[in-house]
């Protein structure tokens, strides 16, 4: 490890341990407000091609019919503002 990343890390380690000896855990965690809860959402492998990397031709078409399963005959109508629609309708909503 050089001079110049030693010196480094042993400045921020004081200075961590400074700021803790300063501040007390007590008033550290006295003005905070209590969390609320969270909710994630979480859309995987949803296989989008932009509309703008194909033509729609012969070969698209060809990929398309033998391809691995994917749904790229319809990735004009996924958009990703329906899927975050139903997932804040979900989550602010009440809806399932």
């Amino acid at each position: 490890m050089n001079r110049s990343r030693l010196v480094f890390l042993i400045s921020a380690a004081l200075i961590l341990a400074g700021a803790v000896l300063l501040f007390p855990a007590e008033e550290r965690t006295a003005s905070r407000k209590p969390l609320e809860p969270l909710t994630l959402a979480v859309a995987a492998d949803l296989h989008y091609i932009a509309p703008e990397l194909t033509d729609g031709g012969a070969y698209f078409t060809r990929i398309v019919e033998n391809g691995d399963g994917k749904a790229m005959a319809y990735c004009k109508r996924i958009q990703l503002d329906t899927i975050l629609g139903k997932i804040t309708q979900n989550i602010w909503g009440g809806g399932k």
